[in-house]
């Protein structure tokens, strides 16, 4: 699946498109690309073995075919490319409500 994560901090921003797998467990969400180290989307405060990098967030909604994750204060963005995947985002978005 195709992935998007702005960075914003005080430095700048970072913008990084990755291609790799996606975990859905509850609340946590899991992206492991290919060579690179595992990122951890989070409600939680509870830790995984071999995440490297974790960011919480606070809101989930669908934006075109994509499901976009953020942060209420705006630091972290990413975009989970779901078109053609067979992934039922409109139903996985209800379990939120």
């Amino acid at each position: 699946m195709e992935t998007e994560i702005e960075a914003y901090s005080k430095l700048g921003a970072k913008i990084s498109y990755r291609i790799g797998d996606v975990v859905f467990l509850d609340d946590e969400i899991f992206i492991i690309s290919f060579n690179k180290s595992i990122i951890q989307l989070t409600k939680s405060q509870e830790n995984f073995p071999g995440v490297f990098f974790k960011y919480s967030y606070n809101l989930k909604q669908k934006v075109k075919e994509r499901l976009e994750i953020k942060n209420s204060n705006g630091s972290i963005k990413v975009y989970l490319n779901l078109k053609n995947t067979g992934f039922d985002l409109e139903n996985y978005l209800k379990k939120d409500i």
